[in-house]
């Protein structure tokens, strides 16, 4: 489930927490709702959440009271559009899925999220998707609705880093539903042992290379050097460590128009002040929040070339660790 990073305290950023602006009428009910919806996941999740319209009572109050940030009888429908099919969400408490809520604004036991474990096959690249929510048998469903984007075809890599030029990842953009933002990160992968055990055993470490965010691009590219020195800037210097480089995964979250108009509107907004009308965003047909499309590429099990083996082994940043 890679997504579900994105889902603690996100929706903080729909409506105030200043329970003085006069978001809606006052006893009137808001559903705020947030979901990132893939293809590339089978796993789908929704948190659904009841925005804060007491005026009388502060919205860090009402904020630890799962009665009255949680609906006890919604019901949550996923429908594949393209497919003709519609799958039903379970409210779970999210620990049981291993999610845990830090502790802060929200309450964080129970911490209640919508989900939906199916097949590869329920949704995938292209396909509509519509949203459906009833807070209860009486009231009117809230829908929305969005197509989910295309896969992403990643040319092969290039397996040196050089370090006098760039390292460049690129991929072809698709015609239909093309992304709009990559978020590119590198899993380095080696192994290190302490030559002072009795029994010295390479265990698995790793380094993580946050490569970059990149916009209506089809290419990204970044100094080759910043590989070397991310070893250089983390690792111990000890003749007693022996390491041996093992592979690297290339990560490409990427997202497309609804995620790219939310950003564009907390930019545009980022200078309001307290005295100003803040405004609130949402693509759903009532209540506030984000149902939004972002998948996932990974290329896998890429080992490095020559030239890099022997630029860790002797080169000025990862002279000193004793790469062999």
């Amino acid at each position: 489930m890679k997504n579900w990073y994105v889902f603690i305290g996100i929706i903080y950023l729909f409506m105030s927490c200043d329970n003085t602006l006069d978001l809606v009428e006052e006893g009137t009910e808001v559903s705020v709702v947030y979901s990132l919806l893939s293809a590339t996941d089978n796993e789908q999740v929704v948190r659904l959440e009841k925005g804060f319209i007491d005026q009388d009572i502060p919205a860090t109050e009402l904020a630890q009271d799962p009665d009255q940030l949680y609906y006890e009888n919604a019901v949550v429908r996923l429908n594949n559009v393209t497919k003709g099919t519609s799958y039903t969400l379970s409210r779970k408490e999210s620990s049981e899925l291993g999610l845990e809520r830090e502790d802060g604004f929200f309450v964080s036991s129970p911490n209640y999220i919508y989900h939906y474990n199916g097949n590869e096959d329920d949704f995938e690249n292209n396909d509509e998707v519509e949203l459906s929510i009833k807070t209860s048998e009486e009231s009117e469903p809230i829908t929305a609705n969005i197509t989910l984007l295309s896969d992403l075809l990643v040319l092969s890599p290039n397996t040196n880093f050089p370090t006098e030029a760039q390292y460049k990842i690129q991929w072809v953009i698709p015609e239909e539903n093309p992304p709009v933002e990559y978020v590119i990160k590198i899993e380095l992968h080696y192994k290190e042992a302490n030559l002072l055990d009795d029994e010295p055993e390479f265990e698995d470490r790793m380094l993580t290379w946050n490569f970059g965010r990149f916009k209506n691009s089809n290419f990204a590219e970044a100094p080759g050097i910043d590989f070397y020195k991310l070893f250089g800037n983390n690792l111990e210097e000890s003749p007693t460590l022996e390491r041996t480089f093992e592979h690297f995964n290339i990560i490409i979250e990427y997202s497309g128009e609804e995620m790219e108009a939310f950003q564009n509107f907390l930019t545009a907004n980022t200078g309001i002040t307290s005295s100003q009308p803040l405004p609130v965003y949402s693509n759903l047909s009532s209540g506030l929040g984000l149902v939004a499309e972002k998948e996932f590429k990974v290329i896998e099990n890429q080992f490095i070339g020559t030239a890099t083996k022997d630029s860790l082994k002797d080169g000025r940043f990862t002279k000193n660790l004793n790469f062999r």
